[in-house]
């Protein structure tokens, strides 16, 4: 059933969920709980604080840290005063974090002390001394060098009722921008993604439908709030229909089937690495995973026979796939709950009712239906530009509103399926190799968890290319086994000359591998590696 809202921003989306269920858990961060009625309370004082440090409509507050309560809520209020958060990962490190608030001109940063051993501030000032006077907010850890704690933050607020900080709220209006996403810089720097709170509300409201939410629901939020997926599919997708969003800070098995088994986790989504981890664990039947019932297979391509798995042994019975990125608001194509693990694996899923594509060759003209060239994507959620950047924004969208996505792949029958990125092709002896064809055959072997590949120089061919293996727990695979599995499924010119195993892919905010990093490490190590293919010929 389609979602039944008015509310046209985040968070008017929460004072419509405290008046719709003002009793029900809307967040849960270890023993801190807020009920929807709790969590506006929380947001409105936010906001008040907010307002005192001079955020006001326009603004961009950077937000640095770990899935929490804290988290949301900071953000919830700078939002609530029409200003934009900029979200940043804690991957970061201090030269990244730096670039990010200085493109995007932030006012003020949320942050935290003695995540996994590090102090954020201390990383960015030593980076980028420049940000000594930055207004600093600390989400959690011990104020230091001038930082406010998140309780003298709150302090600072005018003395305002509820009622008068509620109005304040309700006249922000829809097209305000909601956030000012970073793409990862996969192909160049970093840039500033600007959607609004309506577009990412008719896009995630989508998502929605698909996965079936309803109230009884309660989403583990593993992937991080940072990424468009943690705090849109994980947080706001939950407060449209008044379920309840579980924050996990630092992600392991263990401590994803402790929490599922103690919260009653009904969805679980993450990346192929994440859920094969989950499936394979040796511990996994000391956990009651019996609440589980569905979840989004995120970031990557999917294998079969994880989706069949996930299906037959009851961990989720509706398992969805999606293709979607920074530029457009929720998913540009999502898979039907009945679809088979084949379709659900291979195609994305349906191209959404508000989306329209286009599949193009390298003259713009469209390709028959089935056929492989750039999707070009028109809908009401793709972005309004990239921030300060009007030259790339005129780039990415053309004269008629489409966005020039750079993926490779085909629509038929309505489904999707994204078969490569058009600036991560590379040509081996003249043939055009698309990386993502090579990746779901590596991906059809019992011992490999993910796999990525790049393209790397050859003196012989002009480019090959080179594999990074996530072997599942427990496996003895080999260069040489991942070499035969690949000559038998795939062209010689497609095989993989070289191999590394890794112990997880880069990813960047969008789940999406860094393929950039992958490829600078490949040509640092290639005249290191004793994993050429023996016999391998010119194609």
């Amino acid at each position: 059933m389609p979602i039944q809202s008015t509310a046209s921003t985040f968070p008017m989306l929460v004072c419509e969920a405290a008046r719709k269920y003002p009793s029900r858990e809307a967040l849960v961060d270890d023993d801190q709980r807020l009920t929807y009625e709790q969590l506006e309370r929380a947001m409105l004082a936010s906001a008040a604080a907010a307002a005192a440090a001079g955020i006001g409509p326009g603004d961009r507050v950077a937000v640095w840290g770990p899935n929490s309560v804290g988290w949301v809520v900071a953000a919830l209020g700078v939002q609530a005063r029409g200003a934009a958060i900029v979200p940043m990962t804690t991957r970061f490190r201090g030269e990244e974090a730096a670039f990010v608030l200085r493109a995007s001109g932030a006012k003020l940063l949320f942050t935290v002390r003695g995540f996994l051993g590090q102090d954020l501030p201390d990383l960015l000032r030593a980076a980028a001394p420049e940000f000594a006077d930055l207004s600093v907010v600390l989400l959690d850890g011990e104020p230091a060098d001038g930082d406010r704690s998140w309780l003298d933050y709150l302090a600072g607020a005018d003395d305002s009722d509820p009622d008068t900080l509620r109005l304040q709220t309700e006249s922000v209006p829809g097209d305000a921008v909601s956030d000012v996403m970073f793409t990862s810089g996969t192909t160049g720097m970093p840039k500033g993604v600007l959607t609004t709170h309506e577009q990412n509300l008719v896009g995630w409201a989508d998502y929605a439908d698909c996965l079936l939410l309803d109230e009884t629901d309660r989403a583990l939020v593993v992937l991080p709030l940072s990424h468009n997926f943690g705090f849109k599919a994980g947080f706001v997708s939950c407060a449209m229909v008044g379920a309840c969003a579980v924050m996990l800070s630092v992600f392991d098995e263990v401590r994803v089937m402790s929490k599922v088994a103690s919260e009653g986790i009904t969805i679980l989504s993450g990346t192929p690495t994440l859920l094969q981890g989950v499936l394979d664990h040796p511990d996994r039947a000391s956990y009651d995973l019996s609440t589980l019932r569905k979840g989004t297979v995120a970031g990557s391509t999917v294998s079969v026979d994880l989706v069949q798995r996930l299906r037959s042994e009851g961990l989720l019975r509706h398992v969805m796939n999606g293709y979607g990125l920074s530029e457009s608001a929720g998913g540009v194509a999502l898979s039907e709950p009945d679809d088979d693990p084949e379709i659900v694996a291979n195609w994305c899923g349906r191209v959404r009712r508000h989306v329209e594509v286009r599949v193009v060759d390298d003259s713009l003209h469209e390709v028959p239906p089935g056929s492989e060239g750039e999707l070009l994507v028109r809908a009401p959620t793709v972005m309004l530009g990239y921030y300060d950047q009007p030259d790339e924004t005129a780039e990415a969208i053309d004269a008629e509103g489409f966005l020039h996505t750079g993926d490779i792949g085909l629509v038929e029958d309505g489904y999707l399926k994204i078969t490569g990125r058009k600036k991560d092709m590379f040509i081996v002896g003249g043939f055009n190799t698309y990386p993502a064809e090579i990746e779901l055959a590596l991906l059809e072997h019992p011992d490999i968890a993910d796999a990525a590949v790049v393209g790397v120089p050859d003196d012989r061919l002009g480019e090959v290319g080179a594999a990074f293996i996530v072997a599942r727990s427990g496996s003895k695979l080999t260069v040489e086994d991942v070499m035969a599995w690949s000559r038998q499924r795939l062209a010689n010119y497609k095989v993989p000359r070289y191999v590394e195993f890794v112990p997880l892919l880069p990813r960047n905010m969008m789940l999406k591998v860094e393929k950039v990093v992958l490829r600078e490490q490949a040509l640092a190590n290639v005249g290191h590696r004793a994993a050429a293919a023996s016999g391998a010929s010119a194609p």
